[in-house]
Order: C-alpha cells, then sequence, then structure tokens
C-alpha cells in the first residue's frame, strides 16, 4: 500500500496550476485540516491496510509553504508513520525552493523524510514570469545549493531528491530549457522529472491563450525540446524509466513506480483520490469541502467501483508509460481475457510484439512512449469494439 498526503495550500497559485490548491488560509484553519488529515490516515490505514505503508509522499499544494503551527502537526504525523514499528522504504515531500532553509530540512529528517522533490520549473527569471511564478532565479539556486550539500553528500540510499523542470513553456527554446538542464545537474540531482506544460482552460495562462496575449509553442519544437532533453540525460548516465521522468541507477520514485503499477494507494486530504486494486477495484475521492472534511465521520469520501474493462484501460495508460510495460496475466486477471488478444490491430499497426512467457508484457518502445495518446487512442477505441460498456 502506498500513501498520498494532499496538501491543499499555496502562498500563491502559479499561472499554469489547475491542482486543488487554496491561497491566503490561515494557519489556524491549515491546522485544523491538518489534523484532519492526520485522523484520516489512521482511520484508512487500519481500514484499508493496517500496518506499515511501502511508501508515503507529501504533495499539493505546497506543503513547505505551510504556516508553523499546520507544519508541525504534518511532521508528527509523518513521525508517527515511519515510527510506527515497520520500515517506510520512501517518505517524499515536495519543496519549493525558496522554501529551503537549514531548519526545514533537520525538521523533515527527524521526521523520517528521506526523499525531496524540488519544484524547480526554470532558472530563468524571465521564464519564471511568464508562467507566474514570483521566485527568483538566485532565490532557486541558493535552495538548490543547500539541498544538494545537505542531502546529496548523505550516505547512498538514504536521502535522495528529485528535481521538476518545465518544457513547452511559451516563448522557450529548446536551447533555453537545455541550458536550465545543464546547470540543474551541476547539484547532482539523482532524479529528473520534465513535464510538458499543458496550458488548462481555467488556468491564468488558459485566460491568457484564449485572448491571444499568448501562443502555444509549435508542436515539432516542443518535441525537439524533449528529444534534445532526452539526449543530454541519456549521455549523463541517466535512465528514461518513464515519459517525463529520469533517474540514475537506483534513483526511480518507488512512490510514482507504484501508481504506474496501479497498486493500492490511499489518497488523503481534501480532494485527494485513492484507488484500491484487489479483485473488485474501487476508487474514492474527498471532499474538497474544508468544513465537511473536518467535521463528517466519513471526511466526505465518495467511493465507486471500477468497471473491468476501465481497469485494464488504466493499466494499459499507466503501465505503458514506463519502460517496463504493463504485464499482461495481471490485466487478464481483471478482464478474463489476454488484453494482447482485445487490441490486435493496434499492436500490428504499432509493430509491437508482447514478450513471451512466463511474465508476457506489452512493452513500448521509448519513440512510441513519446507519442503514448496515440497509442492509446487506438488500442481503446480496439477494446470499445470487442468488450460491452459494462466488462
Amino acid at each position: 500500500m502506498h500513501l498520498y498526503i494532499h496538501i491543499p495550500f499555496c502562498r500563491y497559485r502559479c499561472d499554469y496550476c489547475d491542482f486543488f490548491t487554496r491561497t491566503c488560509v490561515s494557519g489556524t484553519r491549515q491546522k485544523e485540516v491538518l489534523r484532519a488529515i492526520a485522523a484520516q490516515a489512521g482511520e484508512l490505514l487500519q481500514r484499508f491496510s493496517p500496518g506499515t505503508p511501502e511508501t508515503v509522499y507529501v504533495g499539493g499544494g505546497t506543503p513547505s509553504a505551510l504556516a508553523p503551527e499546520a507544519r508541525d502537526v504534518l511532521l508528527a504525523l509523518l513521525g508517527t508513520l515511519t515510527g510506527s514499528g515497520g520500515a517506510v522504504r520512501e517518505v517524499t515531500v515536495e519543496l519549493n525552493p525558496e522554501d529551503v532553509t537549514e531548519s526545514l530540512l533537520d525538521s523533515l529528517e527527524a521526521s523520517g523524510v528521506n526523499r525531496l522533490s524540488l519544484g524547480v520549473q526554470s532558472l530563468r527569471d524571465e521564464t519564471l514570469a511568464r508562467i507566474g511564478r514570483p521566485a527568483t532565479a538566485g532565490v532557486t539556486r541558493r535552495g538548490l545549493e543547500l539541498v544538494a550539500r545537505r542531502w546529496g553528500g548523505a550516505p547512498s540510499g538514504r536521502y535522495r531528491w528529485s528535481a521538476d523542470l518545465l518544457a513547452g513553456i511559451p516563448g522557450g527554446t529548446p536551447e533555453s530549457t537545455v541550458r536550465d538542464l545543464e546547470e540543474i545537474l551541476t547539484y547532482a540531482p539523482e532524479h529528473i522529472s520534465l513535464y510538458e506544460l499543458g496550458i488548462e482552460r481555467d488556468t491564468a495562462l488558459g485566460l491568457a491563450l484564449r485572448r491571444g496575449r499568448i501562443a502555444s509553442p509549435p508542436v515539432d519544437t516542443v518535441a525537439e525540446e524533449l528529444e534534445w532533453v532526452r539526449n543530454t540525460l541519456i549521455g549523463r548516465g541517466y535512465i528514461h524509466y518513464e515519459v517525463s521522468n529520469y533517474a540514475l541507477p537506483g534513483g526511480r520514485s518507488v512512490h510514482n513506480l507504484g501508481y504506474w503499477r496501479m497498486a493500492p494507494h490511499l489518497g488523503i486530504g481534501p480532494g485527494a483520490v485513492g484507488t484500491l486494486t484487489g479483485e473488485e477495484p474501487i476508487r474514492y475521492t474527498n471532499t474538497r469541502d474544508f468544513s465537511l472534511y473536518c467535521t463528517a465521520g466519513d471526511r466526505g469520501l465518495r467511493e465507486e467501483g471500477i468497471a473491468p474493462r476501465d481497469f485494464v484501460k488504466e493499466l494499459l495508460m499507466m503501465g505503458l508509460r514506463t519502460e517496463e510495460g504493463v504485464s499482461l496475466s495481471r490485466a487478464a486477471a481483471y478482464l478474463g481475457v489476454d488484453p494482447a488478444e482485445l487490441i490486435p490491430e493496434t499492436l500490428a499497426r504499432w509493430n509491437v510484439l508482447p514478450g513471451s512467457a512466463p511474465d508476457r508484457r506489452i512493452v513500448l518502445s521509448s519513440d512510441i512512449r513519446n507519442i503514448l495518446d496515440s497509442f492509446l487512442l487506438h488500442a481503446f477505441a480496439e477494446i470499445d469494439r470487442l468488450t460491452p460498456p459494462q466488462s
């Protein structure tokens, strides 16, 4: 079981953000919500997975932007989870580089955190301004330097950290992204995530796009940008193990691998989603209403079953993002038929051959993974023709 804790608070909202988060929330209210988060963690672990989770991931929102009184509740919860008897393999907390201090790193270390994920996005002031991030490149560099010194020099396997970058930023170029990447590499993160910026309609960037104040970069330019980054990282020894993620040997994100493998995970916090992948998969979603979340006995949680056909689609959608692909035997256990038999036209069209027994898998080449949406469009249409909606 993997555990995700959603912190729905930020100091500010970036122009591209469409996550569930709130700004300008008082420390008192944050503390109240964090206490409810700690209570729900205990409730759901007892109900679905007694014992210690394999991984814990704290995201948001901005966990590092919590008011001190709310942060104390989070740190106490992490300390309880990591000190509950079993060994949590990986405990990750997302940080903004501008929030990094010696005292914050001390507190995280004392609470059992052994991995950080830093939202860098860019190291150019003009680029940060274009996506509405108030942090400056100078402040970001200071945070990176502190993390690299405090965590990068620790014994291998004990402290780990990752840096997030954005590609496809309006007004950016492949050259500027690779310059950012080259500088990030001087801090020696063992993991790098490069996400292609998607401009969602109900964001500040979405509004600017509709009003013609910005333009989306050409598709060919973004493809060139991603290819340059891939070649640079592979040349430095990083493994392209998932569409948007690269890691040095041993540096893969255990928590995210759990997502891509569709392992069961619990979502804790307002707006968080959990998926339980037993014989009859279910998904639940927590309410986004803070008052309801803090006072209702069920935290405003809604459960729904996942039809076998839909679950197999999710297995394909998530697993094919990775270098390890999808286990056909696992998918067949839910649908009652080998998925390769459901999408023979798609596999032939894309020249994909399932592996052999005992662990037959569909694994896509990196070139196909880069255009995964096109592959899935064909695969899902073929599945829909051959299986009834309730399957």
